[in-house]
């Protein structure tokens, strides 16, 4: 009986003394970084300068190598995608985000994430979802957005 015990006792603090220091060594939440932060900012300062077409707004955030792949495959260097965010059939009235995720590496900084745009194009009103992924690079303490690319969500 007292093996038993004893075994119980052993079985206990082994239990115990495992899962304190197992607690310890996971991975705890961190906080975001400031260039997460500031990415999340400039995410949401690009969406809304679209939707305002405000073209000085959206080219401070790019970068002039810029390549952007639209949701409908068409691929647009910086001046072509400014050229497309002014166009006067093509006006999208909100851009919606519905959650993005950002992953710092460095210099260097991956955005993904969805959004939804509501807007009107020729004419006729126009509601997309699509998942994005954009890159973007900092230099000289300047983060600007180097890549973009978004793929449309169909509908269920």
């Amino acid at each position: 009986m007292r093996i038993i015990k004893g075994l119980a006792l052993a079985t206990l603090v082994a239990l115990v003394f495992s899962s304190t220091f197992s607690a310890a060594s996971l991975p705890q939440e961190k906080s975001a970084s400031d260039d997460e932060i500031k990415i999340r900012q400039l995410e949401r300062a690009w969406n809304q300068a679209e939707a305002k077409q405000e073209v000085k707004e959206i080219s401070s955030l790019l970068a002039e190598s810029l390549v952007y792949t639209d949701y409908d495959g068409s691929f647009m260097n910086k001046s072509e995608y400014m050229k497309w965010v002014v166009a006067p059939d093509q006006k999208a009235d909100h851009l919606y985000d519905e959650g993005l995720t950002v992953q710092v590496y460095g210099n260097a900084a991956v955005v993904t994430g969805i959004y939804r745009e509501t807007g009107t194009n020729k004419g006729k009103h126009y509601v997309i979802r699509s998942r994005y992924t954009d890159t973007w690079i900092k230099r000289d303490e300047v983060w600007r957005c180097v890549a973009s690319h978004s793929t449309i969500i169909p509908a269920k």
